[in-house]
């Protein structure tokens, strides 16, 4: 093992991993947010058209992403968060809903209702059962969500090469440039590379080291209801 290789993999890397972080970090927060308070919209509240309203939302997952970048990425254009955080962080919210949204409904609706008709009857309102009681229950599969979209958005390339201005540009986007040309030689320095596939991976091990139990309790949650 040759350290100097980490050195030179590091420095090129290390922003770019910041910068994945926030990036990563912040989209997962809000996808779980809105697609939580969706999904007990959708399966505790039952409001009126709901049936009609999921559907639009299931639709969604059927149209290929592809087809959306050209207008995703005109419209981020003409907004004045071109290049920043904001301009990957809004759209990934965004995409990113309609399968969270589909996931988690699945699993708030095995909540026994009893748990749900007791807590109103001690006084208890919506946002306090959301919080206090559908939540906790339901940390398996928003871990489950959680991981999948971190590995999704950790590996995303095409979206944040377009829209991101160098100063905010992802790990993935960074380590193609730097497989390209590592270190301003001739040749391509393949112990660095090797490297910087290491480096922008240990994020994610981590990741995996600490939630690996939540994240299989989540997918195997719903095995019932399959």
């Amino acid at each position: 093992m040759v350290w100097s290789n980490y050195a030179k993999a590091w420095d090129a890397l290390a922003q770019p991993v910041f910068n994945s972080i926030v990036v990563v970090g912040v989209s997962v927060v809000g996808i779980l947010v809105l697609s939580a308070l969706a999904s007990y919209a959708f399966a505790i509240l039952k409001f009126p058209g709901w049936r009609a309203v999921y559907w639009l939302v299931f639709v969604l997952l059927l149209i290929p992403s592809f087809l959306l970048l050209l207008p995703l990425y005109l419209q981020i254009t003409r907004l004045p968060i071109k290049g920043g955080y904001l301009s990957i962080i809004l759209p990934t919210v965004a995409a990113a809903l309609a399968f969270s949204i589909v996931v988690i409904k699945s699993f708030f609706e095995q909540i026994p209702q009893d748990l749900i008709d007791a807590a109103r009857v001690d006084g208890a309102g919506d946002l306090g059962i959301f919080w206090r009681i559908v939540v906790p229950l339901s940390r398996p599969v928003l871990t489950s969500v959680a991981i999948i979209q971190c590995v999704a958005l950790w590996n995303d390339y095409l979206l944040p090469q377009l829209v991101l201005d160098p100063a905010y540009r992802t790990v993935s986007v960074a380590m193609v440039a730097f497989t390209a040309n590592p270190g301003q030689a001739s040749a391509p320095d393949y112990g660095a590379i090797m490297a910087g596939y290491v480096v922008s991976a240990v994020p994610l091990v981590i990741l995996f080291a600490f939630m690996m139990r939540a994240y299989i309790d989540g997918l195997t949650s719903g095995a019932g209801k399959l």
